[in-house]
């Protein structure tokens, strides 16, 4: 199933707002599912064809597109580090994407 989010309800996190060498993108809960998503693009703007679909629960994972192994770990310690930020923000406990873009954490 491919499902690729618009983009306007989604809110990016540039490679200096998380630390890390690519961009986050973060969401509500738009899906029709119960696994909070998130989703990578290389470098540092949205091309839709090198777009990576990653899972947060049960574990995290990768279910559309590609991410090198080692990027896919440092994504992993930063939702680890943001991971209240991001369900919060899926389920609408943060219903408002400037707030959840300002709590959020870099990973080190």
């Amino acid at each position: 199933m491919n499902i690729n989010p618009d983009t306007f309800l989604m809110s990016d996190l540039a490679q200096g707002d998380t630390g890390l060498p690519f961009v986050v993108w973060i969401s509500t809960g738009m899906l029709p599912t119960d696994d909070a998503r998130i989703w990578v693009s290389p470098g540092n703007k949205f091309v839709s064809s090198q777009l990576a679909t990653v899972a947060l629960n049960p574990d995290v994972r990768v279910i559309e597109g590609q991410i090198s192994a080692d990027d896919l770990s440092l994504l992993h310690q930063w939702i680890e580090i943001n991971r209240d930020i991001i369900e919060g923000h899926w389920t609408g406990k943060i219903p408002h994407s400037a707030d959840a873009i300002v709590a959020i954490r870099r990973v080190q």
